[in-house]
């Protein structure tokens, strides 16, 4: 998939409701890693389209290196925030084994068939005790498919996006030897134009943190943090 950099960058900027689900999983990611983020600890952002995300790591004292398959957002990225970033496939992350102190990957996983070699590489390239962040949409939730089947009826060609089984994404995190730790749920919404039903606000005050692999009828997004065994 490729995708044009200033329409993405517009998502973050101009901070519309419709895009919560979009804004709100780098904000949960960023809260969560917070306070695992020592400064000059290298953390990588797979995935990194238009570098929001490693610019708000970045300014917590990581050094960060952002990679996208798509070209055009790595050097969209690499100017506005002046960080590096790079081409990359997210199945084969061109750094040391056990180099990285964190990996984050917000809104990627839907872009991908399956996550089974994503996890295999973040575990590679985590240290022991290392971390991994990352966003899903979740294959379980109402609001999600409601919202899917209104999209696609309105724009036929849209692209269709892979969404996962909680539990299923604990289990393979499991297989790679990373343990989950913690799970977010949010984006208890449906858009409705530019507007979203319930408001932001209310969208907040329903996420909720739930055991790892917690599958959730109505949440459209999960959030799982990770750590690698070993430490």
């Amino acid at each position: 998939m490729r995708f044009d950099p200033e329409p993405w960058a517009r998502v973050h900027d101009a901070r519309e409701a419709r895009h919560l689900a979009f804004r709100r999983g780098l904000e949960l990611c960023v809260e969560v890693c917070a306070e695992r983020i020592r400064p000059g600890d290298l953390w990588l952002d797979v995935g990194s389209g238009t570098g929001h995300l490693s610019g708000a790591l970045g300014a917590l004292g990581a050094t960060v290196v952002g990679l996208d398959r798509d070209p055009r957002m790595a050097r969209y990225a690499a100017a506005r925030w002046r960080r590096p970033f790079a081409a990359a496939d997210a199945g084969r992350l061109a750094l040391a084994d056990g180099s990285c102190a964190g990996v984050v990957a917000i809104s990627l996983l839907g872009c991908l068939p399956s996550p089974a070699g994503f996890f295999a590489e973040a575990a590679r390239v985590l240290a022991p005790d290392g971390t991994l962040c990352f966003s899903a949409m979740n294959r379980h939730s109402l609001l999600l498919a409601a919202a899917k089947a209104w999209g696609w009826r309105r724009q036929p060609g849209s692209p269709r996006y892979t969404a996962y089984d909680p539990a299923a994404l604990a289990a393979a995190l499991r297989r790679v030897g990373l343990v989950p730790e913690r799970q977010v749920l949010y984006g208890h919404f449906l858009a409705a134009g530019a507007r979203i039903v319930p408001g932001a606000a209310a969208a907040r005050r329903r996420e909720r943190t739930a055991p790892p692999g917690a599958r959730d009828a109505w949440a459209r997004q999960v959030l799982l943090l990770a750590r690698r065994a070993g430490g």
